[in-house]
Parts: structure tokens; sequence; C-alpha cells
């Protein structure tokens, strides 16, 4: 009887070790299912298309094949609130799908240099793609609302690395992807990209270490702050904590105080027992002019109960308030982007930007409603392309 037992032990732990998937395998199932979703992106199309012609715009004279969608694309370009004319733009954007499936948009000059000349020496398409995908998910957290998954990781997948780089811009780039898998639910892949990334960081020299604009948070603290909310997605609770204390440091190294500072300081706080200070540090957050109202009502809420197990906004929702708070505070998008170039350079940035945020914000209304109602009609891909671009 003690065989039987001790064999069917055994076997258990067998099924078990074969059952067990390594971390590293999970990730790269989850890039597979990426590049896989991006392949058959209906939401691509436009998107792709909008970009290649805006960056088509800076060849004089414009490709013939192209130069018809180059006129109409400047045309709503220069009257962005007319949303009719754009819903025409994306339909022929569709409809000349085949040209611009082989027109690839790093063929042409990048969307700067198109659009807001002159252009930083050493700058690239690789590192545009880089920037717009920081600038995208920054608009879009300040308009209250999700970045498109497929868009960003197009951006983050086209933002290739360079050997010339310098090391801190390929592990920001790291960063972002990482940002990229988190907000897509991809946390194996995540988790690789954001602790390879802090990896290279944690080597620079401090002559190699860029600088920061005052009030915002370093690589480092970025780093860290998404690290530890892939790790709360990922039930990994300790390590998540010890990621936040971490960003905790950053933030006092960098004195900054702010919204991403008292909820990191909070959710320290629950985690460590230290209630005295989560309260010193919930009702600061809870007078933050740029949270609202509902927010406010949730922080007050937290504080009668101060439970480890829940988390102050949700794990995933707190990315967007917090970014939003960040980014309202540092007085803007153009603002932002003024620090890292100049404030005539973000001014000029800023058209093409809202204009394809716009342009997102077409997409992304359509696309949940459109494949609802094609699929309840048993439409082919074909037709719901069709119909995602309002033809």
């Amino acid at each position: 009887m003690r065989l039987l037992v001790i064999a069917l032990l055994a076997l258990a732990g067998g099924l078990a070790c074969k059952d067990h998937v390594p971390d590293s395998v999970r990730a790269q199932r989850e890039r597979d299912a990426v590049r896989a979703k991006l392949s058959s992106s209906l939401v691509l199309v436009p998107w792709r298309g909008m970009k290649t012609v805006m960056r088509a715009h800076a060849v004089t004279p414009p490709p013939p094949k192209v130069a018809e969608l180059v006129a109409l694309a400047e045309k709503q370009r220069q009257t962005p609130d007319d949303l009719k004319g754009l819903v025409v733009l994306l339909g022929r954007l569709y409809e000349a799908r085949s040209i611009l499936k082989d027109e690839d948009e790093d063929r042409y000059p990048t969307l700067w240099q198109a659009t807001a000349p002159p252009q930083p020496a050493g700058y690239d398409a690789a590192i545009e793609h880089g920037i717009l995908a920081v600038a995208m998910v920054l608009l879009d957290a300040s308009l209250r609302r999700e970045p498109i998954a497929e868009i960003l990781f197009y951006e983050v997948d086209r933002a290739t690395p360079h050997p010339g780089w310098p090391r801190w811009l390929t592990a920001d780039l790291g960063l972002v992807r990482g940002a990229a898998y988190l907000n897509a639910g991809y946390h194996y892949a995540a988790e690789e990209e954001l602790t390879q990334s802090l990896d290279a960081l944690g080597k620079l020299g401090p002559s190699e270490r860029p600088s920061y604009p005052e009030g915002l948070p370093s690589l480092q603290l970025a780093g860290h702050m998404l690290r530890a909310w892939n790790r709360l997605a990922l039930d990994r609770d300790e390590p998540a904590t010890d990621d936040l204390e971490a960003a905790l440091a950053d933030c006092k190294e960098l004195g900054l105080d702010n919204e991403l500072t008292d909820w990191v300081g909070v959710t320290v706080a629950i985690r460590r027992d230290r209630p005295a200070e989560a309260a010193q540090r919930l009702l600061k957050l809870s007078a933050s002019p740029y949270l609202d109202d509902a927010e406010k009502a949730q922080i007050r809420d937290y504080a009668t109960k101060l439970d480890k197990k829940r988390m102050l906004f949700g794990k995933g929702r707190a990315q967007l308030i917090l970014v939003r708070a960040l980014v309202a505070r540092a007085g803007g998008v153009e603002k932002i982007l003024g620090r890292a170039t100049t404030p005539e350079q973000a001014s000029r940035l800023m058209g093409p930007l809202s204009f394809l945020s716009n342009v997102q914000t077409k997409i992304g209304s359509s696309v949940d409603d459109t494949e609802a109602k094609a699929k309840s009609l048993g439409q082919s891909a074909l037709e719901r392309a069709k119909a995602l671009t309002g033809k």
C-alpha cells in the first residue's frame, strides 16, 4: 500500500512538472500571438496608410501613385475638425490598400521632416516610431482613453535600435515595448522587456545617463513602476512591492512629490503595515487638483479599509489615472515635448500628432461596434474592413 501511495505521489509530481511552463516559453508564445495579431489587423490598414501618405508629402513632387491620397490627407490635416472628410479619407485609404501594401512608410522622410522641419541631428524613422508611441500614449491618457493595442505594437515593433544609439535610448525603447505588452495583457513578455531594460539602465555610467526635465520621472523610475504594475497583474505581490520601494527611492532622489509619489507611498505603506503613513499619503492624494471627484471619492473609500488585498484605483486603471495627472501637472503634452525639443518645435509637432490622434479616435470608436455587427452578420474580414473605414 505504501508503495502504491508513493507511486501515485510521484506520478502527480511528474504531471505537475510536465504542466509547468517556464516564463520564457510563455513570453515567446505571447510575442508570437502579437505578431499574428498584427499580420491580420484591420485597424492598421487606415493607420499605416495615413502615416505613409503624410510622410510622402515631403517628397517633391509626391509619388504619382499616392499623389491623390497625399493631397486629400493634407487637406484633411488643415481642417482636422471635419469628421466627415476624415471618414472619406479613411475610406479612400482602404480602397487604395493594394497600392499602400507595397508602400513601406519608412521609405519616405520622417513625419518630423514632412510636417515640422528642421529635423534634429541623429533623428531617424526608428526613433520616431518610439517617440510617436510614447506621445500617443500621453495623448490617450490626457483624453481618458485606452491606447489601441495594435497601433501601439506596430509603432514599438518598428522602433528597432541601431548599434550606434546611446544605451539609454535602447533601454528606453525597451520600456516602451514592455508597456505595450503590459497594457495588452501579455505579462510574461512584458516582464522580460522591462527586466532587460532595467538591467541595462542599471549598468549605465554617470556620463551615459540622460538628463530628466524637472518634475518628470526618470527612465529608472518609470521602469520600476511599469514592472510593479506588471507583477501585480501576475499576482507576484512581493516582487511588485520591491519594485514600488525602488520607485519610491527614485522619487526621493529626483525630488519628486506628486500623485505618483503618493500612490506608490500609499501602496508600500499598506503592504509594509504602516497605516499611519498610508493615511497621511491618502489625505494628501485626495486633495490633488488633477484628480476628478469620482477618483477622490474612491480614495476616501479606500482610506476606510486599508486592505492589503485591494489596490487603490485597481491594478490597470492606476496607470491611466496617474499618467493623466502627471501630464496635466507638467502642463500638457505640448509642454512635455517642448522640454525634450524646443517650444517652437513642439508647437509644430502637435499639429500632426493631434491629427493622428483624431484618426486613432475614429478608428477606435468604430472597431468594437463594427466587429460585433459584422460577426453577427457573418461578414468576411474584407467586409469588416470596409465597414471599419465607413465604406
